[in-house]
């Protein structure tokens, strides 16, 4: 009875994590769609409460995963250990790269004035190192709950990992071509000569 309580608390707590991406997705592509500094901050503050979403979720996925390995699975589970690993590699990456720059654009947009979104809040928003992260994350989440599903040893495991990384990875180069053009922009726009 106990391993079923914790597999329900388990399962529960990985819908949670992924609800919870799913609004910062929608949220972060909201944001960049954003025409005025208004909306900017009603999708910024929309996302303040993933704060406490992701390192509670995360902290009780590990937790029950960890009695349920205890309880009834051997100690050297390939997947399970890979998803333990996986898991921990993802809450440190949300907690240093998504909630900081994500509170960042909520405190820009807060101090900002109304109107048009500024270039600076702009940059914050299009953040490649952002997009990254949180794509990343949610494709690295899938690979955990493919380990969950399949099962597999530890070759699998590993590269199951490392597949849905680089996928993440990939999926974000859109954003760094977007930086990378909007560099060339303001490049060429200082170099035009002012006209007086």
């Amino acid at each position: 009875m106990p391993y079923k309580v914790a597999l329900f608390i388990h399962v529960a707590s990985v819908l949670a994590l992924f609800t919870a991406a799913g609004i910062e997705i929608t949220a972060m592509v909201g944001l960049r769609r954003s025409a005025t500094v208004e909306t900017v901050r009603a999708w910024a503050r929309g996302t303040a409460f993933l704060g406490r979403v992701f390192p509670i979720s995360s902290v009780v996925i590990l937790l029950s995963g960890i009695f349920m390995m205890v309880a009834a699975w051997p100690r050297n589970t390939p997947w399970a250990i890979t998803a333990l690993v996986a898991l921990v590699v993802l809450a440190i990456l949300g907690g240093a790269i998504n909630g900081k720059r994500l509170e960042a654009i909520h405190v820009a947009a807060e101090a900002a004035p109304a109107g048009p979104v500024p270039a600076t809040l702009r940059q914050q928003i299009n953040d490649p190192v952002l997009w990254t992260a949180v794509q990343t994350m949610t494709v690295g989440a899938l690979g955990i709950v493919y380990l969950m599903t399949v099962k597999p040893g530890w070759v699998a495991s590993v590269v199951c990992m490392l597949i849905a990384f680089a996928i993440g990875v990939a999926s974000a180069q859109p954003a760094w071509r977007r930086k990378r053009a909007l560099m060339a922009a303001d490049d060429t726009s200082a170099g035009t000569p002012q006209i007086v």
